[in-house]
């Protein structure tokens, strides 16, 4: 539950007499709605014969959202007819933000000749970080910014996970005021802030969003040439930040770390063996090749192209053939054999496919 709103009657004055003896039995009902639906229906005991009503009763309505309304009704009770409309009060947003503070006022009733009603709202956030990551997740910061505005501290219990979040959600608005926020308030060798935006930077690759990447970046004053690993709560370790890039499937993404790590152009090959054995689509494998990936190392136990077999990642082993045709090393149909093998095993019918197209003898299934 993200938030709950609590109202309470209190008493209302000068209310319209609807029976014969210049007096009225007044009660309220409340009415939870979103939209046109009505959620939930609350009711005051009534009070007999009586103008000047006093109630003093409390009602809460849980999981609410922004645009929610509760409508409150003021009827006369009667026995052998239709209760008598007194007025109503609609509350709307407006009317009881900002959160966690107690607003009270009189409220004049509508539809009424005459008439007001005393009511209490209060509008809680139960869970102020269930509420932020929420609207992370749907690129949103509105929560984020009135927190702030409120109550600096409610934000920043728990800032790491929250730098985290809108890295991993791609909510740059959110992450641009984290960063801001804590740029400014962050002491010299307050080491707590650095390690919030380091542990932002796997999600942030993750996302795909490369202006969010540059964004932290920047705060962190070091290009991806200096975070030779970064913490990547995916796998829960410390990974290397090109095979984040290449698991999100992100071409821009990929190239954006590459560009930014020039030292991965050394041809040495061991920095590409995680990446290109997680490459997925033909053009994350053609973007590694490009940058110098070495498309001849070895797992130890098999070449780039079973790997992907086994993995079903037909964009990739797709890509992979055809550079083996372009340097002149055609696959033979014993090898495309092996793949298909491979491929069955795990049962991964595109690859199957591909590679029949490729050449692969049928029987080589069969055979083994």
């Amino acid at each position: 539950m993200a938030a709950t709103l609590f109202v309470t009657c209190h008493r209302a004055r000068n209310l319209e007499a609807k029976d014969m003896n210049g007096k009225s039995d007044p009660y309220a009902v409340l009415e939870f709605k979103r939209g046109s639906k009505v959620l939930a229906k609350e009711k005051t005991k009534t009070i007999q014969a009586n103008l000047d009503p006093v109630w003093e009763e409390a009602f809460s309505f849980g999981d609410m959202e922004a645009d929610d309304e509760v409508l409150v009704t003021l009827f006369d009770k009667d026995l052998f007819s239709k209760d008598d409309f007194l007025g109503s009060v609609l509350l709307s947003p407006s009317s009881f933000t900002p959160p966690n503070i107690t607003i009270s006022r009189w409220f004049t009733l509508d539809r009424a000749k005459h008439g007001d009603v005393y009511i209490s709202v209060r509008y809680e956030m139960m869970d102020p970080k269930t509420l932020l990551l929420d609207e992370f997740r749907l690129g949103k910061d509105t929560t984020l910014q009135l927190l702030l505005r409120e109550n600096d501290e409610v934000s920043f219990n728990h800032a790491p996970e929250l730098f985290v979040a809108a890295a991993r959600y791609g909510c740059l608005p959110a992450l641009e005021i984290l960063l801001t926020h804590s740029s400014r308030e962050a002491d010299e060798e307050d080491e707590e802030a650095e390690d919030s935006r380091a542990a932002a930077l796997a999600p942030a690759i993750r996302s795909g969003n490369v202006a969010l990447v540059r964004r932290l970046l920047r705060e962190l004053g070091t290009g991806l040439g200096g975070a030779t690993r970064v913490e990547d709560p995916e796998h829960g370790c410390d990974v290397l930040p090109l095979l984040v890039a290449v698991e999100t499937d992100c071409v821009a993404m990929v190239e954006f770390v590459l560009l930014q790590k020039p030292e991965l152009r050394a041809p040495s090959g061991k920095q590409y063996l995680c990446p290109l054995q997680a490459a997925t689509s033909g053009d994350v494998y053609n973007a590694l090749v490009l940058a110098g990936a070495p498309t001849n190392v070895m797992d130890g136990r098999d070449d780039l192209a079973h790997v992907y077999a086994r993995r079903g990642a037909h964009g990739a082993l797709e890509a992979h053939l055809k550079w083996l045709r372009e340097s002149g090393a055609e696959p033979q149909p014993a090898q495309l054999g092996s793949l298909l093998r491979a491929a069955a095993e795990k049962g991964h019918p595109e690859t199957i496919a591909l590679l029949l197209a490729e050449g692969a003898p049928v029987d080589a299934v069969d055979s083994s």
